[in-house]
């Protein structure tokens, strides 16, 4: 425990703070719209666009063990913005954009098979699709929503593929037209996140929906509490972790967010080092992998490169629980992680409000002195982010050491982060 001073009614705050996130090695194409699938503890990732005027068909093994890429057989049809999936050892690609992240959408399938290193292309999707979600039940393929271009409607259409026959039925659909939206299977159920409205852009949604494929049926369940569209599902030990997506506001997040479908509950747990959409999430033993994806700056995509272990064992400090809270956006309020951290040059500092608030963000020294002030202002709710660049108020760069960065919201203390500064 470290004594801040100058800081009314706080006496102690707690500096233990574990990371759960580790960046390794990286990916060596860098792309955004991307689909991925794990195969014997491999991870392949397949397709996307690495340029704003153009898609790939690469196809790059991860092994998290020797944390080394190798390149395999690219996919024979460039494609971004498809359904990627695992079904009996080998991988399944579904439909895509092609030649370019603004064309029609594709009705193509491709299956792979990392045994032999080969592609083989099964009988034509009976429509075409991108931006679908994605779910493998019961010995059936389910492609969820979607649309057949970036500023097209999208449709509520689900329909299942048997990879066996190589044939195609219609579900019950879901409850309104969504495309990239992320599903993924808890206890035999399909659950789905999220999605876009009708040109992808404007508006993320915040619905959870689950599917019984005994009634044939959807039941809507509680809300996210960050509508999202793109963003990653994984599910483990029979809960689902929700991270990153394209919010409300044309903003890119690095948010985590767990559901407990037994309790119907959301917690907030630690958010990714590196805000991403549309990127592979999926997981390999115990651990869970965030990789490539992008995100807008200005009128062009930035595209990642990074890749994210995350152990959700080491998250055990929660920035903040909803379950029986008893109005939910309420509990969203708090300071993440900082990244990069040591740092040289410039910091970035991201806070979360669940309404609109006074904010005060302040850095002080190991003395619990003021070195400068980067936030002193009525905020509106939601996500925010500040860079410092280690200078005090005064403009000048400050030595290397440990400083703290303090959130204040409202006049009560509401997080503390520890900055280490290296020069």
């Amino acid at each position: 425990m470290f004594l801040l001073a100058g800081l009314s009614g706080i006496n102690t705050v707690s500096l233990a703070q574990v990371n759960p996130w580790t960046f390794k090695n990286p990916i060596p194409t860098g792309r955004g719209f991307t689909g991925g699938a794990v195969v014997d503890g491999k991870i392949y990732v397949i397709g996307g666009f690495p340029s704003h005027y153009d898609v790939t068909g690469v196809n790059e093994m991860y092994d998290p063990v020797l944390d080394t890429w190798t390149e395999m057989d690219s996919l024979p049809v460039k494609r971004c913005a498809h359904a990627t999936c695992t079904f009996n050892g080998k991988i399944y690609v579904f439909g895509g954009l092609y030649p370019d992240p603004y064309a029609d959408a594709q009705n193509n399938v491709h299956e792979y098979d990392p045994q032999t290193n080969t592609w083989t292309q099964k009988a034509n999707m009976p429509y075409e699709i991108a931006f679908p979600g994605i779910a493998v039940l019961n010995d059936t393929i389910y492609l969820i929503g979607g649309t057949i271009n970036a500023y097209t409607p999208p449709i509520s259409t689900v329909m299942t593929y048997e990879p066996v026959t190589e044939t195609w039925s219609e579900k019950a659909p879901l409850s309104s037209p969504r495309a990239l939206v992320t599903a993924c299977v808890v206890d035999g159920k399909i659950y789905i996140f999220g999605g876009g409205d009708e040109n992808l852009h404007d508006y993320a949604f915040d619905y959870v929906e689950v599917y019984d494929p005994a009634t044939n049926s959807w039941t809507a369940k509680t809300d996210m509490p960050t509508s999202r569209m793109a963003l990653g599902i994984c599910a483990m030990d029979g809960k689902v972790y929700a991270v990153g997506g394209f919010t409300n506001g044309v903003r890119v997040v690095p948010t985590n967010e767990l559901y407990d479908p037994v309790t119907d509950t959301w917690t907030r747990k630690s958010p990714m080092q590196q805000k991403r959409l549309m990127f592979f999430f999926g997981s390999v033993g115990n651990k869970m992998y965030a990789i490539g994806g992008s995100y807008p700056v200005g009128s062009e995509p930035f595209l990642v490169t990074s890749v994210e272990e995350y152990d959700p064992a080491a998250d055990t400090v929660l920035i903040t629980s909803v379950e029986n809270h008893p109005n939910r956006s309420l509990a969203f309020a708090g300071l993440y992680q900082v990244y990069p951290n040591p740092f040289n040059g410039q910091i970035e500092i991201k806070y979360e409000l669940p309404g609109q608030a006074r904010v005060v963000l302040r850095v002080i020294n190991l003395l619990g002195q003021e070195v400068c002030t980067l936030v002193d202002d009525n905020m509106p709710a939601g996500f925010h982010e500040v860079t410092w660049d280690g200078r005090n108020k005064y403009g000048k760069q400050i030595k290397s050491g440990i400083y703290f960065c303090t959130l204040i919201i409202d006049n009560k203390l509401s997080g503390t982060r520890k900055l280490i500064l290296q020069k």
